[in-house]
C-alpha cells in the first residue's frame, strides 16, 4: 500500500487569512489556485490507480492554536476520480463543519484522524500529546462544544 499525502493547509492559511479552511479560495486567484490543485491532485491520483494498488489519500489541516498546531487528517482509501469529486465538493464542508467539535477534545490533543466513505466522515483515533493514541468520540466532543455554548 502506498500513501499520498496532501497538505493544504499552509496554503488555506495564508490565503484564508483566519477564516474557515475553504473561505479563502473563494476568491479568484484562490479560486485558481485551488482549481489547479486539485487538477494536480486528480493527475496523481490516476496514476497511483494505474498501478492497480490500494493506496491512502490524505488531506491534512493544521490550526494554530494558542500554544501549538492542532492537525486533522481525513484518510480516504484509494478514492475513484468521482469519489475525490465529490470529497472536494461536500467532504472539505463536512470537514470543516466538525472543526469546531474537534478543537473542543482540549488542548492536550494535538492529532486527529478520520475517514472519508459514502459522502460521510466517520471518526478514526486522536493522539495526545504525549503520542498516546485514543478512540475518538464525535459525540462527546460535539456535546462538550453545546456545553460550552
Amino acid at each position: 500500500m502506498s500513501i499520498a499525502t496532501v497538505t493544504v493547509s499552509q496554503a488555506c492559511a495564508r490565503w484564508c487569512g483566519g477564516a474557515g479552511a475553504t473561505s479563502g479560495f473563494q476568491s479568484k486567484m484562490g479560486g485558481d489556485a485551488w482549481e489547479f490543485l486539485k487538477q494536480r491532485v486528480s493527475q496523481l491520483l490516476a496514476r497511483r490507480r494505474a498501478e492497480k494498488r490500494e493506496f491512502l489519500f490524505i488531506v491534512e489541516l493544521q490550526v494554530r492554536r494558542e500554544s501549538d498546531l492542532f492537525s486533522v487528517q481525513c484518510i480516504l482509501t484509494s478514492p475513484s476520480a468521482e469519489q475525490l469529486e465529490v470529497f472536494w465538493s461536500n467532504g472539505l464542508a463536512l470537514l470543516q463543519r466538525q472543526l469546531p467539535a474537534l478543537l473542543q477534545l482540549g488542548p492536550e490533543i494535538r492529532r486527529v484522524t478520520l475517514h472519508y466513505a459514502n459522502g460521510r466522515i466517520e471518526p478514526g483515533f486522536a493522539v495526545r500529546k504525549d503520542c498516546v493514541p485514543l478512540a475518538l468520540d464525535m459525540k462527546q466532543a460535539s456535546e462538550k462544544k453545546e456545553d460550552d455554548s
